[in-house]
């Protein structure tokens, strides 16, 4: 890992999700005005360095990052879609909620009511 943690953090999950241009989270928040550069830069300033080394192989998910996923899972479930998406992903982090993922989105100026509107609209997409 990029910044020496031990475990994969929310954040790490939502670093992934802006990353790509074409998921359907990356088009939420570009319908909304977010800058994802802007975020990316927001998230990896929150951040704690880690200490752990940063070639060690896979890395574990922390308690959090394990509930993330099954709320992921458990978000797409009920729409009928037979995947989820990053759009699933990314509400399932706003239902956490992460602190630091919450922080830079509000200091991004992302309103996360209104966020949450357009990934539900857009969650099956399954990109």
């Amino acid at each position: 890992m990029r910044r020496g943690h031990e475990r994969v953090l929310p954040a790490h999950i939502f670093l992934a999700i802006i990353r790509s241009d074409d998921g359907a989270a990356a088009t939420a928040l570009d319908a909304i005005g977010a800058d994802r550069a802007a975020l990316r830069s927001h998230v990896e300033g929150l951040m704690p360095e880690g200490h752990a080394p940063r070639d060690r192989g896979e890395v574990p998910y922390d308690r959090t990052g394990v509930a993330i996923i099954q709320t992921t899972v458990a978000e797409a479930g009920p729409s009928g879609d037979p995947w989820f998406s990053t759009a699933h992903e990314l509400l399932a982090i706003l239902a956490t909620p992460d602190v630091t993922v919450c922080q830079a989105l509000e200091r991004a100026g992302v309103s996360i009511p209104d966020l949450v509107r357009i990934l539900r609209a857009n969650a099956g997409d399954p990109r």
